[in-house]
């Protein structure tokens, strides 16, 4: 890539001298080796990383100041320590720079190194009243001892105050205890129903005060059984009460079943039977007789006007009557009498 780029340049630095060697009149040779045209080249030159060490863990606040990095005052675990970052917008890095313009003191979160540079290791207060964490937290967070967190700083040319090293003592958890007597409170009586006192009689011998004893303790069993017996009746009784209360239940479901499938089922109408009309067709041997025009069955009038019983005789077929064998005539009607 770098001799493709020299060549290019070469080429393009000898058009324009032989350009100008035409308008001006000057050897052109002369002027390449001038220039050293031949020997250009171009030469990349090589940014040297600056590689940043930071401390494996997190070192306390001991009190130094650096001026040149960013002014701010970071978390850092509880511990407030000043920003490594660098200076980009006035005293503050471009991290902490933005997060101050959010506040509306216009201050980074945490505070600037002046305040924390204005009171006690310990005695720091942020703008929120955080204080910081003490550095033995740290310590048994990580295992570390005095002597790892010692060598730890001296490779960033610290020196760590030997008040990290001590514990404060923890205030004892709990209430204060107080000074005021007590009141005795009043005893409260159980709950539920009171218990009966067994009644003693007493008797001027010793003998009978014993029986009268045994007396009132035999009435306090029987009380003590009769409210047994009461409980249980009235497990008994709400048992059986909710038993009750299920089966009506379980009835009234039923009950809605059925009544759901006589709504899907609607019951058929029932066809009106058509009434059944007769007519005179003929007499035979002075008696008369009747057919009925749905079934073409004969029937002897004179019977039924007598009796108002229906007494079939035959059928009627081919506007004749056809007797039964046991009609009472064995006769047929002719032509001329069905038509009279």
């Amino acid at each position: 890539m770098l001799n493709m780029m020299e060549g290019v340049l070469r080429k393009t630095t000898t058009e324009v001298v032989e350009a100008c060697a035409a308008k001006y009149g000057f050897p052109v040779s002369e002027a390449l080796r001038y220039l050293g045209v031949d020997e250009m080249h171009i030469e990349v030159s090589k940014k040297e990383k600056k590689i940043e060490c930071k401390p494996s863990f997190p070192l306390p606040f001991n009190g130094e100041h650096n001026k040149e990095t960013c002014q701010a005052v970071r978390q850092n675990n509880g511990l407030y320590t000043q920003c490594q970052g660098t200076k980009k917008h006035g005293d503050y890095c471009k991290s902490c720079h933005e997060l101050a313009k959010k506040n509306e003191s216009g201050m980074p979160e945490y505070g600037t190194m002046s305040q924390r540079l204005a009171t006690g290791i310990y005695d720091y207060t942020d703008a929120k009243g955080r204080k910081p964490i003490h550095y033995t937290r740290i310590m048994n967070k990580y295992k570390l001892t005095a002597e790892q967190v010692e060598a730890e700083a001296s490779k960033f040319n610290m020196t760590i105050d030997v008040q990290h090293f001590t514990a404060p003592e923890e205030p004892k958890r709990g209430r204060k205890p107080s000074s005021e007597p007590k009141e005795a409170k009043e005893a409260k009586g159980s709950k539920g129903r009171p218990k009966k006192t067994a009644k003693v009689i007493e008797l001027a011998e010793d003998d009978e005060d014993l029986f009268a004893s045994l007396v009132a303790s035999a009435h306090v069993e029987d009380d003590e059984c009769e409210d047994k017996e009461a409980k249980e009746q009235e497990k008994v009784a709400k048992k059986a009460a909710l038993e009750q209360e299920k089966a009506a239940k379980k009835a009234a479901l039923e009950q809605e079943k059925e009544a759901k499938k006589t709504t899907k089922k609607a019951p058929k109408k029932e066809e009106p039977e058509e009434e059944e009309t007769y007519k005179k067709c003929g007499e035979v041997d002075g008696v008369k007789y009747m057919r009925s025009i749905q079934t073409n069955i004969v029937y002897n009038f004179d019977k039924y006007t007598e009796t108002e019983e229906m007494h079939a005789v035959g059928k009627w077929e081919n506007k004749t009557i056809i007797f039964d064998k046991i009609a009472d005539s064995d006769s047929e009607l002719s032509d001329d009498e069905v038509d009279e």
